[in-house]
């Protein structure tokens, strides 16, 4: 995993724009929104780790949103 972050950034910034999608089609439900925005800045905060360039930060941040998602789903 170390040797790839450019492979990494680029499936990173596809999840944001699939998950843009999500964001403007959420329905109105309050709750429903809360998660989904949450899960979104989690997205961000994973995205912007990968600058750091460091495996265990980056995989900290992936559970996060790895949790976040199951949250919505």
């Amino acid at each position: 995993m170390c040797g790839n972050w450019q492979k990494i950034k680029d499936e990173v910034a596809s999840a944001e724009s699939n998950f843009n999608v999500l964001l403007n089609n959420v329905e109105e439900n309050e709750n429903s929104i809360y998660n989904i925005n949450k899960t979104y800045i989690v997205l961000k905060e994973l995205q912007s780790s990968l600058d750091e360039q460091n495996a265990i930060i980056f995989y900290l941040k992936y559970r996060n949103l790895i949790s976040e998602l199951n949250v919505i789903s």
